[in-house]
């Protein structure tokens, strides 16, 4: 009897923490999607900056590059 009674204890009690879970659970996923939200606004600006940077640096390396093709290629034909 007395098993049976903390057992009944134990199941109300992980009832009313499943309860005030939920609500802490609710808010929680709540703010991670906002959080999320914001973090890839945020994202997707910093992308937009660095976008002109990226294709500067792509043009460069890439006419370096070919410079340094032309200056291999005589080498390359003896």
């Amino acid at each position: 009897l007395k098993l049976s009674d903390n057992l009944d204890s134990l199941t109300v009690a992980a009832q009313k923490l499943q309860e005030d879970y939920k609500e802490t659970w609710e808010l929680w996923v709540k703010d991670t999607e906002a959080l999320k939200k914001e973090l890839t606004k945020e994202m997707e600006e910093v992308k937009q900056k660095i976008q002109p940077f990226l294709e500067q640096f792509y043009k460069k390396w890439t006419e370096e590059l070919e410079i340094y093709r032309q200056k291999l290629a005589p080498i390359g034909e003896e």
